[in-house]
């Protein structure tokens, strides 16, 4: 989208999402594990039909050490995003290759959460094309350009972020909360490498910095009351819970 302006939120200490580039530098781990929670939002039909218009999505938050969260203050005003998002990680693992899934959602000032959208990456992929912009991540996916991690150095690594039209409304907050993946789609499971054994640490200021890169429309307003949580079909809502990291 030719209007959308791409727009940094920083990864900071205490799960901060800042618009301010953090001023000292800090780290925040988590140990990824999809054993921590359901691998999909609707585990089966015998909880519900799941073909319903609004079926029983069981979204369980973050559990305790296995994942990072980031949330800005409540919006002054509305904010738009509309297309692909980039999340930019510093990142040092126990692990050669990590499995990583980053969810942006809206909390809610009722302390509600709404799921936005999601992106995935396995880190050994993340060689970027040519055409990769500042909110299009695009990979190569190429053998001869996989990468490994290191315990020790971090490693610059951007997940895309599938592309999305919402709107967060002024009072809301927005989320990046950073996985083992699953656990955030209705029936995707996934073939992860990830076994409640690998540490990741992000590493939070600096150069260069963590940080979240979304599209946004400049003075674009929600055009339509505020849904309930829940009531959209494919977007959950859960009560907030902090993650380990504050966020």
């Amino acid at each position: 989208v030719k209007e959308a302006v791409a727009t940094t939120f920083y990864l900071d200490a205490d799960g901060k999402l800042s618009s301010t580039e953090p001023s000292a530098g800090s780290e925040a781990s988590y140990t990824g594990d999809p054993k921590a929670r359901e691998e999909k939002t609707l585990p089966g039909n015998k909880e519900g039909d799941a073909w319903a218009p609004l079926p029983p999505y069981k979204w369980d938050p973050v559990a305790e050490g296995k994942g990072l969260g980031f949330t800005t203050a409540a919006l002054e005003k509305d904010l738009m995003m509309v297309g692909t998002s980039s999340l930019d990680l510093q990142i040092k693992s126990s692990a050669k290759v990590s499995d990583l899934q980053a969810t942006i959602s809206d909390v809610r000032p009722d302390g509600k959460e709404m799921l936005v959208q999601s992106g995935w990456l396995r880190t050994s992929h993340s060689a970027l094309a040519s055409h990769a912009t500042e909110t299009n991540p695009v990979h190569t996916d190429l053998k001869k350009d996989a990468t490994e991690l290191s315990s020790t150095k971090a490693s610059t690594v951007r997940l895309q972020i599938f592309p999305v039209g919402y709107t967060f409304r002024a009072g809301h907050k927005i989320r990046i909360t950073l996985q083992a993946p699953g656990g955030d789609r209705s029936r995707w499971k996934f073939d992860t490498n990830e076994d409640g054994t690998i540490k990741n640490t992000i590493e939070l200021g600096g150069a260069p910095p963590s940080k979240l890169v979304i599209p946004v429309i400049d003075g674009a307003v929600a055009g339509a009351p505020e849904p309930a949580c829940p009531s959209d079909r494919g977007q959950p809502c859960r009560d907030f819970d902090d993650a380990s990291n504050g966020g």
